[in-house]
């Protein structure tokens, strides 16, 4: 994988609508830092840049893989260009150094990295189309450093349709008694 820095007009690039994180415009615009965020960028501009990737799209040649608080608050000040690393990179190994960049930062809440997760598998089965179950779990093992029981809890709720992880989510079901009771099944 290659990177450029580049200068890039932030108006071409496109915002990742699987944001690792789970974050909406909303509630980006709505955080307190958020507007700290728009002062300092007005006031001394990004001092990290961007990571995008290529996109092959006339109106949106770029694809953005992390900063996007920083791109957010770029557009809202009218900045003109934006410093960005770009990527030659495809789509599932975008989506495995996002999972990186954002587990470095603050911790994860655990919803949002399962669901992260959840797009690193399809983009990995995608991309090996006849991938195994016991190899699936060996690559997730490598891009997410997580022990074996860890992954197996998370593989456990990925089984469930996004109704039952919203629910997870939203506290009205418990992780951990979904794990119980599937591990409680004989299959």
């Amino acid at each position: 994988m290659s990177n450029t820095l580049a200068l890039i007009d932030p108006n071409k690039i496109t915002f990742d609508p699987k944001n690792p994180r789970g974050e909406d415009q909303e509630q980006i615009e709505n955080d307190e830092e958020f507007e700290k965020l728009i002062k300092s960028i007005e006031n001394k501009g990004i001092l990290v840049p961007l990571i995008v990737r290529e996109n092959h799209s006339e109106i949106y040649p770029y694809k953005l893989l992390d900063g996007e608080r920083r791109l957010r608050a770029a557009i809202k000040t009218n900045k003109q260009l934006v410093p960005a690393y770009v990527l030659e990179t495809d789509e599932s190994d975008a989506r495995i150094l996002a999972y990186h960049i954002h587990e470095l930062r603050k911790p994860w809440d655990k919803i949002s990295e399962i669901r992260a997760i959840k797009e690193i598998i399809e983009e990995l089965k995608k991309k090996f189309k006849k991938i195994e179950e016991k190899e699936l779990k060996v690559k997730l093992r490598d891009i997410t450093n997580k022990p074996d029981h860890d992954l197996d809890d998370i593989l456990t709720l990925l089984k469930y349709d996004e109704n039952v992880i919203e629910k997870v989510e939203n506290g009205e079901l418990v992780m951990s008694y979904l794990i119980q009771i599937d591990s409680s099944f004989i299959l």
